[in-house]
């Protein structure tokens, strides 16, 4: 299983060498102008619109059952 671990630094030596003595895969993402947890705040908030879209489809189906 893997696991996404964040760690903000702006001295990433140590972490990586530590890493490498270990034996540990990783890989390095730069962090865009906007910032990653700005994409993630975003992404999240989809989710939840996904999930409000879903839920009231679900309501529309049940109430025209319950019609008939």
């Amino acid at each position: 299983m893997k696991e996404i671990i964040i760690i903000e630094t702006t001295h990433a030596q140590p972490v990586k060498e530590l890493l490498e003595q270990a034996k540990v895969g990783y890989k390095i993402y730069q962090e865009p102008k906007e910032g990653i947890f700005t994409n993630y705040g975003m992404a999240l908030q989809d989710k939840e619109r996904e999930q409000e879209a879903q839920e009231l489809e679900n309501s529309e189906e049940e109430d025209i059952i319950n019609e008939d």
